[in-house]
């Protein structure tokens, strides 16, 4: 799923592309959630949170806190909705092992966001509301640019905006993780880092032999490096 780096590491801190897209979260696709929830406890120190159902996609999730905002989502298909037939989102149909497959912006004019996806992909210009009610009476909610069931991994931000839940996932999370380091790599770097910068996201993709997120997450336990 990952491996640990002891060694010290040395990397931003502060995830930053943009003053005006901070990030929001990683998406880890897994095929098994309970596995996995397992794999993190025992080489990272902690289990994550479950999260939630996401009942209209046919996943489910658990999270952990990266800091400044940010957090790790841990998704997987969810065995027990038998609803939502394939492909579902996030790439999760298309995975046999572990594997980063997406990443999320903040937005705060998700409108003009969504616009410039849908001029690089028009399959990525769509707008999804959703909301998850909590036992504690409080509602997460969210609009977001949806992301689509393929490819396994989408090297183009989805963008979020919270800006009408009662709370973001991390104010009731505490802070676990820390992103240290995020890499994007395809076999055209130039390609992807100007569609990112057409996003007016300060992002230089590296070459690699397919399209690739790597995250470096500090845990209690060294630095996790999720591909």
């Amino acid at each position: 799923m990952g491996w640990l780096d002891e060694s010290p590491f040395l990397a931003c801190l502060q995830i930053s592309y943009s003053p005006m897209h901070p990030l929001d979260h990683l998406v880890y696709a897994v095929p098994d959630l309970p596995a996995a929830l397992d794999w993190f406890a025992e080489h990272a120190g902690l289990r994550p949170a479950i999260g939630g159902r996401h009942l209209d996609q046919g996943t489910h999730n658990a999270l952990v806190n990266l800091g400044q905002g940010a957090y790790l989502e841990i998704v997987a298909i969810d065995p027990e909705n038998t609803t939502i037939s394939p492909p579902r989102w996030m790439g999760v149909d298309h995975i046999s092992e572990p594997r980063m497959v997406r990443w999320s912006l903040k937005s705060d004019n998700l409108e003009a966001d969504t616009e410039r996806l849908r001029l690089l992909n028009p399959a990525l210009g769509t707008i999804h509301t959703g909301q998850r009610e909590l036992t504690t009476g409080a509602t997460l909610k969210w609009r977001m640019s949806l992301p689509q069931p393929s490819p396994a991994v989408e090297l183009l931000p989805f963008f979020l905006d919270w800006s009408a839940s009662d709370f973001h996932p991390t104010d009731h999370m505490p802070e676990q993780f820390t992103t240290t380091q995020i890499e994007i790599r395809h076999p055209n770097p130039e390609q992807i880092t100007e569609k990112l910068q057409q996003l007016d996201l300060n992002v230089k993709a590296t070459h690699g032999p397919v399209p690739m997120i790597v995250a470096h997450v500090r845990t209690p336990k060294g630095t996790l490096i999720l591909r």
